[in-house]
């Protein structure tokens, strides 16, 4: 069986993973608050933003913390709410470019990559004024490498030391060369948050544009304007944020008007929208695909993997679980990952699958969803591929925890997944692939991959890696441990009579929201 439960909390890893489990900024002569730009959906012009008011805006799941190491707001999904109490020292831009927000400069300090050297912007303070300082940058990530909970545990892991060279230098000296080091610092390790002070709910403050001034878990978060922020301020007065569960509720909830904005998985939600005289921004920022168990039978036969996967018509699956949103996963490399696809997975071919098929003999196995209708639609639609070309495929259909519990016990045959991390390939590859990795659920291990993987940490030309990254791929592809299904969509769906301010995330490797650029337009 895989060994997985070694690495991080449960809870912490899920949240970071799952998709059913990080925005524009600035260089340092720009203006540090950055700018906002309408969805090309938005029916509305985009308009001089109007301060005051209040967004109400609804999220899928409860937050039972506000604090980064807790792993709970490390998802795409909450990092409204994130975005909102804590500032990052990296984002990425609408281009897809990576920039610093509050550093002004995070770059290697030789030519290996294994130093870096971070700079921060003067000026910036966390909501209790105190000063953000290299101190405080060491002091957070010290904690994001030592609480269990913390999703940022494996990362923090790689740093040998840190050094503060000046109040606002931080110079990192890591284990081994990373040359996507800064990558790390978009979402939970990049947020910096007070080891210091905490607000009236116990959670640590942060520079962000709002505060926390009501939680209640399970029901909501209210978030006020700080009138001290560092940078521009933020638009609206108040955001709520209202844990609305049920998808199609929430949906109704944006039709009727109770709330401004929400976020959506739903790929029917996306594809009627404009129909209801809403707007949507989304990303391809999540993939679907099959983990095989190469510990059990019958997939510790690698032709028994291979067949599988070429009897499955991604495409297909597009249509029938995605509605025809977003776009077929081609590649452990993601469309918007600024990489050129060069070694793709195998296409579709069922007559090479039934060949395979015929030679080892027909086979069955059980194939293990989370419960989701996209995951059900995709497996119904699966199991018919498979049993066309001989292999009989059991669907079971469980809840989350079952799911999850399946996945870091290797309890499992076939299982279907779904995450964000092919958004960031950079830094995430070996975490997939690599022996040992944080999210190889499915016990893979490859010498040759291991070694392109170190070579690649240590490699700054951008066609080079992408060379490794394709090599790395077509290893993949002849050892089979996973099927790559569909990039999904998600992100935000609004009414743009009432919301403007919502930022383009279409070629971004995460959906990240800001709320600071954001505005209530009916106020």
């Amino acid at each position: 069986m895989p060994s997985t439960l070694k690495l991080v909390g449960l809870g912490a890893l899920t949240a970071s993973l799952a998709f059913t489990a990080a925005a524009c900024a600035p260089s340092d002569s720009a203006d540090p608050a950055g700018s906002a730009s309408t969805d090309t959906t938005a029916a509305a012009e985009v308009a001089t933003p109007v301060d005051g008011g209040t967004i109400v805006y609804g999220l899928d799941r409860d937050i039972t913390s506000l604090d980064p190491a807790s792993g709970a707001i490390s998802s795409q999904t909450v990092q409204s709410v994130a975005n909102s109490i804590f500032d990052a020292l990296m984002q990425y831009d609408e281009s897809g470019e990576l920039v610093p927000f509050l550093a002004v400069s995070f770059e290697p300090a030789d030519e290996t990559s294994t130093e870096w050297l971070l700079t921060l912007r003067d000026g910036v303070t966390f909501s209790d004024g105190s000063v953000l300082d290299a101190a405080a940058v060491i002091a957070h990530v010290t904690r994001a490498g030592t609480e269990e909970t913390s999703a940022s545990r494996a990362t923090v892991a790689t740093i040998a030391s840190m050094e503060e060279v000046s109040a606002t230098e931080v110079r990192f000296t890591l284990v081994a060369p990373n040359a996507s080091f800064s990558q790390y610092f978009t979402r939970d390790l990049g947020q910096i948050a007070s080891t210091t002070a905490t607000d009236e709910f116990g959670f640590p403050l942060g520079t962000g544009p709002y505060v926390t001034t009501e939680y209640s878990a399970g029901t909501g978060i209210t978030m006020t304007k700080r009138e001290d922020y560092w940078g521009e301020a933020a638009h609206a007065d108040t955001i709520e944020f209202q844990i609305l569960p049920d998808a199609d509720s929430r949906y109704q909830s944006l039709v009727s008007g109770a709330v401004d904005a929400i976020w959506s998985e739903v790929p029917s939600q996306f594809t009627g929208a404009e129909a209801d005289g809403l707007a949507t921004s989304t990303g391809n920022s999540a993939t679907s695909f099959g983990l095989f168990n190469s510990y059990v039978a019958p997939f510790d036969s690698v032709e028994a993997r291979q067949a599988v996967a070429l009897a499955i018509d991604p495409q297909a699956l597009l249509a029938v679980a995605n509605d025809g949103t977003g776009a077929v996963a081609t590649s452990v490399l993601q469309s918007t990952s600024g990489y050129d696809i060069t070694d793709p997975q195998p296409a579709y071919d069922p007559e090479a699958a039934k060949a395979i098929v015929d030679e080892i003999g027909g086979f069955e196995f059980a194939y293990l969803t989370d419960g989701r209708g996209e995951a059900a639609a995709r497996a119904a639609a699966m199991q018919q591929m498979l049993a066309e070309v001989g292999i009989t495929m059991t669907i079971q259909s469980s809840d989350m925890a079952t799911w999850g519990a399946a996945l870091y016990s290797g309890e499992y045959q076939m299982l279907d997944f779904t995450t964000s991390l092919f958004g960031n390939i950079d830094t995430n590859l070996s975490m997939l692939v690599g022996t040992g990795g944080l999210a190889n659920f499915m016990g893979y291990s490859n010498e040759d991959v291991d070694a392109m993987l170190a070579e690649l940490a240590g490699e700054t030309d951008h066609d080079a890696r992408g060379v490794l990254l394709n090599s790395v791929a077509a290893a993949v592809w002849d050892d089979a441990p996973i099927v790559m299904y569909t990039e999904n969509l998600a992100g935000v769906i609004y009414n743009p009579e009432t919301l403007q301010g919502v930022e383009d995330f279409t070629n971004r490797p995460q959906v990240s929201i800001q709320t600071r650029l954001m505005w209530h337009a009916a106020e």
